[in-house]
């Protein structure tokens, strides 16, 4: 499966980096050195639940760049925006199933002691971590039961097929398209005899 990744990256002293594995696999390293970035890469999902991790690895403390007033005058970060498998965009609900586990500074947490550990649907990144995503194989298949289950279910007893159309389906809709095709070839007829 092809994989392309968009992601809105902030440099401090340098820019972010990333380190892609699927199911635990590394897949490659990535440095995102303009402020919106696009990575792609491809993976075989051979596991029946598969895993995608970002790793966001080289933030540090000296990434957050004071000015002489004590104001912060650049800082790295990273925000992950957008993903696409095999060209079709993922609606957002696939990006804040994920979860983030962000690595605190030393002494953050002392300062900090509730923060989370894990956070739920958290893009933007200030931390180092690991980003997580879970989905399974076939991965259409989940992808569209999935779907059905995040979207706003409105006005769905005046018209159940419409919805369910709506939803996505993988079954071929061939009649629509051989009536399609049909009113393309009447017109092209029709339009050949024009003088």
């Amino acid at each position: 499966m092809k994989f392309n990744i968009e992601f809105f990256a902030k440099a401090g002293n340098c820019w972010p980096e990333i380190s892609v594995s699927v199911n635990d696999g590394h897949v490659e390293n990535f440095v995102l050195n303009q402020e919106c970035c696009i990575i792609e890469f491809y993976s075989n999902l051979d596991s029946d639940t598969n895993k995608l991790e970002l790793y966001y690895f080289n933030k540090t403390q000296d990434e957050t760049i004071m000015s002489s007033t004590g104001e912060i005058a650049k800082d790295q970060s990273l925000q992950l925006s957008r993903i696409w498998v095999d060209d079709v965009l993922m609606q957002s609900w696939f990006l804040t199933d994920g979860e983030y586990v962000p690595e605190y500074f030393k002494g953050f947490l002392s300062q900090f002691p509730n923060s989370p550990t894990i956070q739920k649907s958290q893009l933007m990144w200030h931390f180092p971590g690991k980003y997580t995503i879970n989905f399974s194989n076939p991965f259409w298949p989940w992808y569209s039961h999935n779907r059905k289950h995040h979207s706003k279910k409105i006005n769905v007893d005046k018209d159940q097929e419409r919805w369910e159309n709506y939803s996505g389906s993988f079954e071929s809709h061939q009649n629509l398209v051989d009536e399609i095709y049909n009113l393309i070839n009447v017109s092209k007829n029709s339009n050949s005899h024009v003088s």
